[in-house]
């Protein structure tokens, strides 16, 4: 997904339509989800890299994650 933003509206749009969440990564800004025929699909967000290194600071700014 382009950003956080577009991912999150993709989230939603799975859980508004009945979609099987499969899980999500605690290392990635990612959802995973069955499609009708039961094969696991991923969407995510790649952290641009100045946001990741914010994050493994001490103290940083975590990264954001999808409200489950």
């Amino acid at each position: 997904m382009a950003s956080f933003e577009e991912l999150e509206q993709f989230h939603a749009r799975l859980l508004a339509n009945g979609a099987r969440i499969a899980g999500y990564s605690d290392r990635q800004c990612n959802v995973m989800f069955l499609d009708p025929d039961g094969n696991e699909l991923e969407a995510f967000w790649e952290v641009p890299p100045d946001i990741a290194e914010r994050a493994r600071e001490p103290g940083g700014t975590p990264l954001p994650r999808l409200t489950r």
